[in-house]
């Protein structure tokens, strides 16, 4: 028996911006039915305008504002007999994962990168960290069930990789696929510098690939010079710089796991003798350096996300902005303050003015060498602003 997907109808004049490229639907430009309301999270489903004209087809959760993830335009197949969709998600998914494949190729020698950029890679909600012979992935949205399989299996014929883990977006894990032992220990390469990753009890896909550039950009102005390295998680900044000459680093973070790992990372890279590490509140680890007059000729400030939603933003500014201000008051003369912002509520002038008072509030001046966002191997999606989360400033504070 022949079947076609479920139809959702937009409401007139909804039709533009997604014909124009954006890959997102919302529940208020859609004519739902009864019917509509009912389909499970994940269904895959044709998109009509209002005059019947066919727009696309894509992922849809009725219980979600974005209530349709584009996976294709114009018009599906009309008829799908048992097998087609197997057949189709096996295709669509090689096709991507080759695609992405060759981008990181022209830009990393090495196998250690982000493989998958959700939307600016063409697969809504998911992500795939690379780490060599190893694959963590993460599906933040519902997919069909044939879907999750087939993704996997490309995953799988396209990399060879020795051991997949994958979470959902709670962070609970599928069964892992491959030598499970091998994701205790992952070994890590980032320009010149190792780390050791457990990736079956670390954060999500393990690493923070999005900062490696400026990772890079730290280390090498912090040659013969200190540096405190706050929120460090497992000394990405702190190591790299000591790896790459400096003095001395100060690594500071609230979780004793994290801190753990980066004085791992100490040891591998023989600088564990210029490291110290210091488990607490960072707020008040700073407040307590201010008191003393502590300087450091690099601070890097490099938070989680104060603003995981738009009802957060103000509460989340003014924490950017405390932040910020103490972490300037630990810079020496001429020093280096990195500030970022991994929330993507936070417009890049918002994170401007956060930098911009909190400069005013700690009495300091200076300059800005450097406005950035994510690695290249975080792609944008021209139409999703929201894919731009990622900002940093590197400034010189007389």
């Amino acid at each position: 028996m022949a079947h076609s997907l479920p139809h959702l109808t937009l409401l007139p004049g909804r039709d533009k911006r997604v014909r124009g490229g954006h890959p997102w639907l919302y529940s208020n430009e859609i004519k739902f039915s009864a019917l509509d309301k009912q389909l499970p999270p994940g269904t895959l489903v044709a998109i009509q305008d209002a005059q019947g004209g066919a727009v696309g087809f894509g992922l849809f959760n009725p219980q979600h504002l974005i209530a349709v993830r584009m996976l294709g335009r114009g018009a599906p197949p009309a008829n799908q007999e048992g097998g087609f969709w197997a057949g189709f998600w096996t295709g669509f998914f090689r096709a991507k994962l080759f695609s992405a494949l060759r981008y990181r190729q022209r830009l990393f020698q090495d196998n250690y990168y982000r493989l998958v950029h959700a939307e600016a890679d063409g697969l809504p909600g998911i992500i795939i960290d690379r780490y060599d012979q190893i694959l963590a992935g993460q599906i933040n949205i519902a997919w069909p069930d044939a879907a999750v399989t087939a993704l996997m299996t490309a995953a799988q014929a396209i990399l060879e990789p020795n051991a997949m883990i994958w979470r959902d977006d709670k962070g609970e894990t599928f069964p892992v696929m491959g030598d499970e032992s091998a994701l205790s220990t992952v070994m890590l390469v980032e320009n010149g510098t190792k780390f050791v990753l457990d990736l079956k009890s670390g954060q999500k896909t393990g690493w923070f690939y999005d900062h490696a550039a400026n990772r890079r950009r730290i280390a090498a102005f912090s040659a013969g010079r200190s540096l405190l390295d706050l929120f460090c998680y497992q000394g990405g900044f702190g190591i790299a710089a000591l790896v790459a000459g400096a003095q001395s680093a100060h690594l500071v973070d609230g979780s004793a796991a994290a801190l753990a790992r980066a004085a791992q990372a100490a040891q591998l890279n023989h600088v564990a003798d210029r490291c110290q590490f210091e488990r607490g509140d960072v707020f008040d680890i700073l407040e307590r350096m201010a008191e003393k007059s502590q300087k450091f000729d690099v601070v890097v400030a490099d938070p989680p996300a104060f603003v995981k939603s738009r009802k957060d933003l103000a509460v989340g500014l003014k924490a950017y902005r405390k932040l910020f201000a103490l972490a300037a008051g630990c810079v020496g003369k001429d020093g280096l303050l990195f500030a970022a912002s991994c929330s993507h509520n936070v417009s890049e002038i918002d994170f401007l003015e956060c930098v911009r008072q909190a400069l005013s509030r700690a009495g300091r001046t200076g300059r800005i060498i450097r406005a950035d966002g994510a690695n290249g191997d975080h792609p944008r999606h021209p139409h999703l602003d929201e894919s731009a989360y990622l900002k940093s400033l590197l400034l010189q504070l007389e």
